[in-house]
């Protein structure tokens, strides 16, 4: 398994996320370090951080407020990206690099946090519009399709598959919301990419139906080794950490079987996972504990493609997670430390000028 893991250190409610930390921990010993810190950059809200190809030397993260952006990392060399182009409903959001390491692609959302009226249901956060873009840093553009941005549907979380020649995403019809919230179901689709020339395919398939299954599909990703595609469903919507009922399933791309995991999932919210380079492991958050603090499980995969009872990440003090009440949103696996700490994100937040790319159509 990859030696490191990094983490968004978060308050499981929605009142605060103002207060937030992005760590490092070293999995082979207790060695942990702070990469980002929201108290250094004027309270600014931070997203996840996400490596390429689990490489420490190609990440990015999003930091909010007025000296934000989009934090690219090549080698320990930090530029700020202004994601926001011509026509575009917001800056980038939810992404994932291609494995050539040029690409990024994006969605772009506008999020709704609401609340529910029913009684055992908290927090609903859902999109009104959201679309999906093409980064290329190199030539400082932003690539769109009229396919991946149709007012009359939401595309989301978007990823590379590991051959980089197709992008799976998530996309729903647009509802009236949040009225309707209970019918909206995403399908996975997928869409080819060339590569070669910066551009999206012709055709959107259906990979697998949410309507027909009677499930709602998030946060697809696929596993290094191009033979699984791993995703969480939940019974409606695109959130996934308030529903008890979000679970993993994965597509074997080899075979086309559907894996619902079963040895993997609880009863209590399963999302947020992140594969091992060597695709044999996988990192996921859970909530099974208690219902309301997530935590990284890993799960082994062996030679036959059969997932493995999951354990939580080992700490020095086994109380440790009793008294920890922030939850570990979003863990990701890489094969190395970051070449960056949270006192360059500082610097980066006050010293660096956003770069401002060009809309590609």
């Amino acid at each position: 398994m990859d030696p490191y893991l990094s983490y968004r250190l978060i308050e499981p409610g929605y009142e605060v996320w103002n207060k937030i930390q992005i760590r490092e921990r070293h999995v082979e010993s207790f060695s942990e370090r702070v990469i980002a810190d929201n108290n250094l950059t004027e309270g600014s809200c931070m997203n996840c951080h996400v490596y390429g190809n689990q490489d420490p030397d190609l990440s990015f993260l999003h930091v909010r407020g007025g000296k934000g952006g989009t934090v690219l990392n090549r080698n320990g060399s930090l530029r700020k990206i202004n994601t926001l182009g011509e026509g575009m409903i917001s800056t980038a959001v939810y992404g994932n690099f291609h494995p050539s390491g040029r690409y990024i692609v994006f969605s772009t959302n506008i999020i709704i946090p609401e609340f529910h009226a029913f009684r055992g249901e908290k927090l609903e956060v859902y999109d009104t519009v959201s679309d999906l873009i093409v980064l290329d840093p190199d030539e400082n553009r932003i690539i769109t399709s009229p396919l991946v941005t149709e007012t009359d549907a939401l595309e989301t979380f978007p990823v590379f598959s590991a051959d980089g020649k197709a992008i799976y995403f998530c996309r729903a019809e647009s509802l009236s919301l949040p009225d309707s919230i209970h019918s909206l179901k995403y399908d996975l689709c997928r869409i080819p990419f060339d590569a070669v020339t910066g551009s999206w395919g012709e055709e959107i398939e259906t990979i697998y139906s949410g309507q027909e299954h009677g499930k709602s599909v998030c946060h697809p990703k696929t596993s290094p080794d191009g033979r699984f595609l791993s995703f969480t469903v939940a019974d409606y919507g695109t959130f996934p950490i308030w529903h008890r009922e979000a679970s993993l399933h994965w597509i074997d791309l080899q075979t086309g079987g559907l894996n619902p995991l079963e040895e993997v999932n609880s009863d209590k919210s399963d999302t947020y996972h992140s594969w091992s380079s060597n695709s044999r492991w996988f990192v996921f958050a859970s909530k099974r504990e208690d219902g309301l603090y997530g935590k990284p499980y890993f799960c082994y995969v062996d030679s036959t493609g059969k997932a493995h009872k999951p354990f939580v990440l080992p700490q020095r003090d086994p109380a440790t997670y009793d008294f920890t009440l922030k939850s570990y949103n979003i863990p990701e696996l890489s094969t190395g430390p970051l070449p960056f700490q949270a006192a360059d994100i500082e610097h980066w937040y006050e010293h660096t000028e956003a770069e401002r790319m060009n809309i590609v159509r």
